[in-house]
């Protein structure tokens, strides 16, 4: 199966930061999480692959190339992004008859019906409104940030792209909408057509509903790949021992990434690739979740707490 999406040495140079030969290919029908400390480059890749800087190497969709084809290339994108990229002083109809017809395949009425079941078209706070036909519609800059996400979220669902970047979107979502972004992301890849690609520092989001995971690591100034693949392949190279210290005798120091000595319970996560540990202490042993491979290994050492 040919990929949906590819790109190949993709590298960004900021004033006093590099992003650096990233290279990766994602199926259609998958859900790529990027994760990353703050300051990895998350949001430098994803507007990167946008389209939003310029950047050496390339980035194709469906065969198309971002530095050969841009204009075919973006209009197979959609995107949420932390920031509204849209205009804040009118309201979110009029964004969508502007924005709207750089795709073909936008659907005016689809995105009405939305920014309607999302909550956007009606509110009963007294803020100064836009007036358009029988409906009081609130300028984009009198909307909170949520709403600029619920926003954002109808017209990407309102023309048939193919790869969708989502850039931190549901930190200011409430628990209740929250939910349905997770559902929305579910049917976008569930006909296997669509793929997105998705980054947040919620580490939990990721174990829900990401297939694969891309995780930046920054180091110096310079972020590259530290690991891609699956969650149950990230999952699989350590584990994490619950045990005092003498079990760690029989343990190689290198395997050992970093753990937590407190009063009453000592853990350590090892890595494991390509290494078997000791039955002798197997009962100690269980998976890690992802947010703690990430604590242990950026942090790269013991952290004592006696």
């Amino acid at each position: 199966m040919n990929p949906i999406f590819s790109c190949r040495h993709i590298t960004q140079e900021l004033e006093h930061f590099k992003l650096t030969d990233i290279t990766f290919a994602l199926d259609a029908g998958c859900v790529l999480g990027v994760i990353g400390k703050n300051g990895s480059g998350k949001t430098t890749l994803l507007r990167t692959l946008m389209g939003m800087q310029s950047t050496q190497g390339d980035a194709k969709i469906l065969g198309y190339s971002l530095q050969e084809d841009e204009k075919e290339y973006k209009k197979r994108i959609a995107y949420v992004l932390n920031e509204s990229p849209f205009l804040m002083n009118v309201n979110a109809v009029t964004n969508g008859r502007l924005f709207g017809r750089y795709y073909d395949s936008f659907n005016l009425e689809r995105y009405k019906e939305l920014l309607e079941r999302y909550g956007i078209l009606e509110h009963p706070e007294k803020l100064q409104f836009v007036r358009q036909g029988k409906k009081n519609i609130q300028a984009m800059n009198r909307l909170s940030q949520g709403q600029q996400i619920r926003q954002q979220l109808a017209f990407a669902l309102s023309y048939d792209a193919h790869v969708y970047f989502m850039d931190e979107p549901t930190g200011n979502l409430d628990v209740e909408f929250r939910d349905t972004f997770y559902e929305e992301i579910r049917k976008l890849v569930s006909d296997e057509r669509k793929s997105v690609i998705y980054a947040s520092h919620l580490i939990e989001e990721m174990e829900h509903f990401a297939d694969y995971i891309l995780w930046l690591r920054e180091q110096n100034g310079i972020s590259r790949i530290y690991f891609y693949g699956t969650v149950d392949e990230l999952r699989d190279r350590y584990r994490i021992i619950e045990a005092e210290d003498e079990v760690l005798g029989d343990i190689p120091a290198e395997r050992i990434v970093g753990g937590r000595k407190e009063t009453n319970h000592n853990e350590w996560l090892i890595d494991v690739e390509q290494y078997e540990l000791p039955a002798s202490i197997r009962e100690c042993v269980r998976y890690p979740e992802l947010k703690e491979i990430m604590y242990y290994v950026e942090k790269g050492e013991v952290i004592e707490n006696v």
